[in-house]
């Protein structure tokens, strides 16, 4: 029987693909609509993703809907010390020029804590469903990317599509001190070794295994792996296989620019 004051309902998401990207969740059937519960997992790979589809694992859509007394039931039973503290925190605090002054005392006790780990993955009334619509986290630039990819028209990637002597890049959307791009860079290929004055770089491997420099640093990626480039770090991406390398890459500053790159090493002579 379902309780609403103590229940958690949380959506889940049918997969369609072995994503290690998102969380699961197993359940077993209640009615038609509901199931229970049974077991969280967190982003697994994606040999252990396929045998939790294959086991009718969901995708954890981190979307729940509970009353407010459930939560805090919840958290009563299995959070005694954070709810405390919580609460003393609010029931403490003072109200200065409209302004509400949480307790610094019990704030400062409070510990740093998601909710899936704090209430979800101890609570024992935890219930799904299906959520019957398409859905993705844009918790990742990967999966921010694939939906604006998805949403260009061939035209705008046509004509901001440039090419290079190691490959080429896409510019796919450009705000206030912020570009998203695509990188191919083409089979035993390599970009010149460099660094930005203005900007840093968040990259992310969808395609191929690129050699990245950073800095003294020298390693190896695979795909769906991230690395942050700050501002004035050298770097470079190579790649030694015949296979292409496609990163995204996020651009974070004040110019965003080909025109902010010293390079220091280039195999087809552009250091000046």
């Amino acid at each position: 029987m379902i309780n609403l004051n103590n229940n958690i309902f949380i959506f889940n998401v049918k997969p369609n693909n072995p994503s290690p990207d998102y969380g699961y969740l197993l359940s077993k059937k209640i009615n038609k609509k509901i199931n229970k519960v049974v077991k969280f997992i967190e982003k697994p790979n994606e040999r252990n993703a396929k045998k939790i589809i294959n086991q009718k694992g969901c995708w954890n859509s981190g979307i729940i809907l509970a009353k407010k007394i459930s939560i805090i039931n919840n958290a009563k039973k299995v959070q005694k010390k954070l709810f405390s503290h919580c609460h003393e925190t609010i029931n403490k605090s003072e109200t200065k020029n409209n302004s509400i002054m949480l307790n610094k005392k019990y704030f400062s006790k409070i510990k740093a804590i998601s909710f899936d780990y704090a209430i979800l993955e101890k609570a024992k009334e935890i219930n799904s469903i299906q959520l019957n619509q398409i859905w993705s986290d844009l918790g990742s630039w990967k999966e921010i990317f694939k939906v604006i990819k998805q949403k260009t028209p061939k035209t705008y990637i046509k004509k901001n599509t440039f090419y290079r002597p190691w490959g080429n890049y896409i510019n796919f959307f450009r705000g206030v001190n912020f570009l998203l791009k695509e990188l191919t860079v083409n089979k035993k290929s390599s970009i010149s070794l460099q660094k930005h004055r203005h900007r840093s770089e968040h990259w992310t491997v969808i395609n191929g295994k690129p050699k990245i420099t950073l800095g003294k640093k020298v390693f190896f990626k695979k795909i769906n792996e991230s690395i942050f480039v700050p501002k004035g770090s050298i770097h470079r991406i190579e790649n030694l296989y015949n296979k292409p390398v496609k990163i995204i890459e996020a651009q974070l500053g004040s110019l965003l620019k080909e025109t902010d790159i010293i390079r220091y090493q280039d195999v087809y002579g552009r250091v000046k």
